[in-house]
């Protein structure tokens, strides 16, 4: 579905490509839409800093030409708007708006669900309401928390937890 003259190519996050986890964070956060920025909310530092640095950080992006079009990583963050418990990874993604609705989103997800399959029995996102990705968690299997509907107070928007169980197959790693 991603159509353009340049394959999209995955790679893994490391530590060292800190600039690219804060620029999809602020994509995923959909403040390209808000005309707003990541340094006006503290509040989603947990989900940006250090990244790479703390156990249980796994990350993926991927390049279209020379440019990274999105990215989605997994981080234990206690003080995460999504967090079920201590041993429940959050996921975040973001892609760049001129790439959405391509298949940029899906190929992420596909890639970092296999790598956190064989590592964490089930990983948690919190999401915006009126998120049109919210069609893509659940068809790849996430399912809304009951009691998390919220409304944030930064941003005064409704927000929800959804949460990702892997199955058998899936922690074997046969997820694709």
């Amino acid at each position: 579905m991603i159509e353009n003259t340049q394959e999209p190519i995955l790679f893994f996050l490391r530590s060292s490509e800190q600039f690219i986890v804060e620029e999809m964070l602020h994509f995923a956060a959909r403040f390209d839409e808000e005309n707003r920025t990541l340094q006006e909310f503290p509040t989603l530092n947990c989900y940006h800093e250090l990244y790479g640095y703390k156990e249980g950080d796994i990350g993926v992006y991927v390049m279209i030409g020379s440019e990274a079009a999105g990215g989605a990583w997994v981080r234990l963050a206690k003080e995460g708007h999504g967090f079920v418990n201590e041993t429940t990874p959050e996921l975040v993604i973001g892609v760049k708006p001129q790439f959405r609705n391509r298949g940029v989103g899906t190929l992420l997800m596909n890639q970092l669900m296999y790598e956190v399959a064989g590592l964490y029995p089930q990983m948690s996102l919190c999401v915006r309401s009126s998120n049109p990705v919210v069609s893509l968690y659940t068809r790849l299997g996430f399912t809304e928390i009951k009691d998390t509907r919220r409304t944030t107070q930064d941003r005064d928007l409704e927000v929800f937890t959804m949460l990702k169980v892997f199955t058998t197959e899936e922690r074997k790693n046969k997820f694709l």
